[in-house]
């Protein structure tokens, strides 16, 4: 008998088996540019040029990430978010793209984003409404979904918006199975578990998430405050256990965008830049999905280089996929730890360290490699590099301090590799 004889016969015993999501996507944190932390819902394209969701912003967003090294760095996914169809189906029931902003259709952006070697990422809702009152997926999941593989769609989120504990806990799980009948892999986002925690009130149970999800929202939106950020990372920092059990290839917690590019809402005394940098360092060490939303167009070269360092970025991508350990110095000051890649003689792994400071002050601190046990088994000598500065410092031992200076509100990350 054939290997594909006894894979049919599997599916033929097992038919169950074909309903987990099982995908092969996402083995790493999917990274990209997102449109609604910056555009929103701004759909005013006569009044609003700039900021207007349409389909030459798109297109500019996807000649931005082949163009200025972002693709090179990993960004690859260019994902639409909530108002870009028509507020009605068609005759047929169908989703429309909106026939002003989207004239040629999404077909055609999904062509334009593939020739550029990119992918092509959507939104939906489970409910009848998406969170701005467009047509949801509900009750159209077999014709929304074979509309999706039609455009040739790569990525999809999936909001849960208007809708209870219930059908939350079915309507995902069937929205999977009826994407995977498609035959188009299509990487699926979920906010499932954030609905029934924040919004219901209830406890999530995360066995059936991590089996029909690439993707899970698990924390409110992220908003431009650095208050915002502070409690996003404090929600993370205190979910280490819940992410080493479920975290991993396949199966991402997603903390929302990143706002680097787009910045903080202006505060008296805030240093945008540092609360920006600090985000994406966590995000690099959880690690998290790294979605920019911000304008391309016009985003400063410090911000650029943060996005494209691609020593932070390989922290975040990865394949051993650990889960950085929070160890928390106080309150407002935690030393994240993340063993990864390279290893030596298939082995020793590197290990990064991320020293977040909350303080509204410069913390000076030494920390020692070998205190930390995740990073076990420890070679004699390391080469220590200055991650953000993309510099080699020394190399020391495993039981020598490395002293550093973190400044107020931001983050520094040193990268240990055995020699």
């Amino acid at each position: 008998m054939s290997l594909w004889s006894d894979v049919l016969s599997l599916l033929i015993l097992f038919p169950a088996l074909v309903d987990l999501l099982n995908n092969g996507l996402a083995l790493k944190p999917p990274m990209g540019w997102l449109s609604w932390g910056y555009h929103e819902c701004q759909v005013d394209c006569k009044n609003t040029t700039v900021r207007c969701l349409d389909e030459s912003l798109i297109m500019s967003v996807a000649d931005h990430l082949f163009n200025d090294g972002y693709i090179e760095a990993g960004y690859e996914y260019v994902i639409i978010d909530d108002c870009w169809s028509e507020p009605q189906r068609n005759e047929f029931g169908q989703l429309v793209p909106d026939r002003e902003r989207f004239s040629r259709g999404m077909k055609f952006l999904a062509d334009y984003i593939h020739s550029k070697g990119l992918k092509f990422g959507m939104y939906t809702s489970l409910g009848t409404y998406t969170c701005k009152g467009y047509p949801g997926i509900r009750d159209h999941f077999e014709i929304d979904a074979a509309t999706f593989a039609s455009w040739d769609v790569d990525f999809l989120k999936v909001d849960g918006c208007f809708i209870k504990a219930d059908y939350l806990n079915t309507g995902y799980i069937d929205l999977s199975r009826t994407l995977n009948k498609t035959g188009r892999p299509i990487l699926y986002t979920c906010s499932w578990p954030y609905y029934i925690q924040f919004i219901e009130n209830k406890m999530v149970n995360f066995e059936p998430i991590v089996e029909h999800c690439n993707l899970f929202r698990t924390y409110h939106d992220i908003f431009h405050t650095a208050g915002n950020i502070y409690h996003t990372v404090k929600f993370f920092e205190s979910s280490y256990d819940l992410m080493k059990k479920y975290h991993g290839p396949g199966q991402w917690f997603d903390p929302d965008m990143l706002l680097v590019g787009r910045g903080l809402n202006p505060t008296k005394g805030i240093d945008s830049f540092g609360w920006l940098r600090l985000q994406m360092v966590v995000y690099a060490m959880l690690p998290a999905p790294l979605l920019i939303s911000c304008n391309l167009d016009a985003i400063s070269q410090k911000e650029k280089e943060l996005l494209l360092n691609k020593d932070l970025v390989a922290i975040n991508q990865d394949m051993m996929a650990v889960p950085a350990q929070p160890f928390a110095i106080d309150p407002f000051l935690t030393i994240w730890v993340k063993p990864h890649e390279p290893k030596k003689g298939n082995m020793n792994p590197a290990c990064s360290f991320a020293v977040v400071n909350f303080h509204f002050r410069d913390v000076t601190i030494p920390f020692f490699l070998h205190k930390y046990a995740v990073c076990e088994p420890f070679t004699r000598r390391y080469s220590v590099m200055d991650v953000l500065n993309r510099t080699f410092l020394k190399n020391i031992t495993s039981l020598e301090p490395i002293h550093v200076t973190v400044p107020s509100s931001d983050a520094v990350v040193y990268t240990l590799f055995p020699l």
